[in-house]
């Protein structure tokens, strides 16, 4: 099988935050989706039999959806879980908060036991240009109701 997609998922305790920032970020699922296809050659093997999603899981302290530091194996999916401040998000721009939380997925990545996903550590490891940046918020400002899949709620 292929990894297809690599996301961000994020869990705070105000519901109505989480929801801001998940919309808010969901955009960088369709950019990375689109440089996904660059390397798909990279993303086959038999390391990934039946996975076809990889999620990074940012998540403040009291919420423990996932492990924390370790890839885990769920369903047709792999994730990681980051405790981060997620609620800070909100204070900020999407494109303001996006390179950090890249970078930190980029290092969960290339720590991955999997070659899969040291290649999208590679993609992700290398600094954002303006133009990406752009093409990242391009996605962003594409209203959520003409997408699919949504982002969670």
């Amino acid at each position: 099988m292929t990894i297809r997609v690599f996301r961000l998922y994020f869990q705070c305790a105000d519901p109505e935050a989480e929801k801001r920032i998940s919309q808010s970020h969901w955009g960088v699922a369709w950019w990375l989706e689109k440089r996904l296809k660059e390397i798909r050659p990279a993303l086959k093997g038999p390391e990934v039999k039946g996975i076809n999603i990889a999620n990074v899981w940012f998540f403040e302290p009291r919420f423990r959806p996932t492990a924390i530091g370790v890839w885990e194996r769920m369903l047709n999916a792999l994730q990681f879980g980051v405790e981060y401040d997620v609620s800070s998000l909100d204070r900020r721009p999407a494109r303001e908060n996006l390179p950090e939380l890249l970078a930190i997925a980029a290092r969960a990545a290339l720590a991955a036991p999997y070659p899969q996903l040291k290649a999208i550590g590679q993609l992700l490891s290398e600094p954002l240009s303006a133009g990406d940046l752009d093409d990242i918020q391009r996605e962003i400002d594409v209203p959520v109701a003409l997408r699919r899949p949504k982002p969670p709620s």
